[in-house]
């Protein structure tokens, strides 16, 4: 280490005692608690806050961000594969939802153009990603257009089509 990078760690030393000094006088205990795995991970969780695209994230997942259980980027990669797959898959639909059952083809007519698209995208991603159907299109054969799932995983896909369309309204 050369001398400036020396007075460099030496300053932000001095500027950490000052903080915890501060600290210190307002809530001791809570201060002495953290060892120096959970002041690095303190650290990270503050910097990655910072990003406007991470500022919506829970603590719990901050926690797991900042000490590297999960990777962000992998995680965005894998996100923006699916998608891709998602949206040439619906644009390869002929129809707006296939032939088939009572239910199929129906439609709110108060949503707009764009959020039908959105809604179709979605909906064939939480299929295939919880249910393991490669479509929803109706392909006419028992094999491909049924399947024999668990309530957790039927739940998880509830509860994802639920969140986005609660994140959608607001």
């Amino acid at each position: 280490m050369s001398t400036t990078d020396n007075l460099a760690l030496a300053e932000l030393r001095m500027r950490l005692r000052d903080y915890m000094l501060g600290h210190a006088h307002a809530d001791a205990a809570r201060m002495a608690a953290l060892d120096l795995p959970g002041w690095a991970v303190a650290a990270r969780i503050e910097l990655i806050r910072r990003h406007p695209l991470v500022q919506v994230l829970d603590d719990e997942l901050l926690a797991a961000i900042a000490s590297r259980v999960i990777d962000p980027g992998t995680e965005a990669r894998c996100l923006a594969l699916r998608l891709r797959d998602v949206e040439r898959d619906i644009a390869a639909e002929t129809g707006q939802g296939g032939e088939g059952g009572p239910a199929a083809g129906a439609r709110r007519p108060d949503l707009p153009t764009t959020a039908l698209g959105q809604m179709e995208a979605t909906l064939a991603l939480i299929a295939r990603s919880h249910l393991g159907f490669e479509t929803l299109q109706t392909r006419h054969s028992d094999r491909l257009d049924f399947r024999d799932c668990s309530v957790w995983s039927i739940r998880a896909a509830l509860v994802e089509a639920y969140e986005e369309g609660w994140h959608a309204a607001s």
